[in-house]
Order: structure tokens, then sequence, then C-alpha cells
């Protein structure tokens, strides 16, 4: 997937994902009786600071690969990592069925120490 379709993907499902969590904090504003001030004053100052986020493009890269690379290497080494994920799951029922019939044989992966 080019990096742009990818980060459009992932985008969708973050604010999907952030509007609900968002939605059922405004909810907690309006339902509890009495707050206590600083909550409602530090829940509306979070709300505001998550939405202002939600656009920066930084938002979609772990903010651990940014540490380490420039914005453009880390978007591009997230996107990578998550295509070697989706690889590994597609392969993982083999990888189990592998470990599943060395161990009928009586092969094991590694020796205890």
């Amino acid at each position: 997937m080019k990096l742009t379709d990818f980060e459009e993907f992932v985008r969708v499902h973050i604010w999907r994902e952030q509007a609900s969590a968002m939605a059922n904090l405004e909810r907690d504003l309006l339902d509890y009786r009495n707050p206590p001030s600083y909550w409602v004053h530090d829940l509306k100052e979070y709300l505001a600071e998550k939405r202002a986020s939600l656009t920066r493009p930084e938002y979609l890269v772990p903010k651990d690969l940014r540490d380490n690379h420039s914005l453009e290497q880390a978007r591009e080494v997230s996107r990578n990592l998550v295509a070697r994920f989706g690889q590994l799951l597609c392969h993982w029922p083999d990888m189990v069925e592998a470990a599943r019939s060395m161990r009928a044989r009586g092969e094991r992966l590694a020796i205890p120490l």
C-alpha cells in the first residue's frame, strides 16, 4: 500500500476510535452531578488538546519511531512494520502447524535451559 493510502486507512480508524472515546468523556461531563470544577476543567482541556492533536501529521506515527527517526523516515518505518506484522499474521497458521508437526515427531524448537 502506498504511504498516503496507508496513512488515510490508519487515520480513519484512529479518528473513529478517538471520536468514540471523546464522546464517552463528553457524556461523562453531562452525566455527573456537581463534579469538582478542577475535574471539569482538566477534562475539557484534555478534550481540546486531543481534538487539536488528531489533525497533526505526526499523530499517526508512533512516538518511539519519531524519537529515533525524522518524521518522514518514521512514517515509512511505521508502514513497513505494519506490513511485516501483516505478513507474520498471514503465515502464522503455517508456523503453528509446523510446530505441532515437529512436536508430534518428538522434535523440539529449543532445549530447556
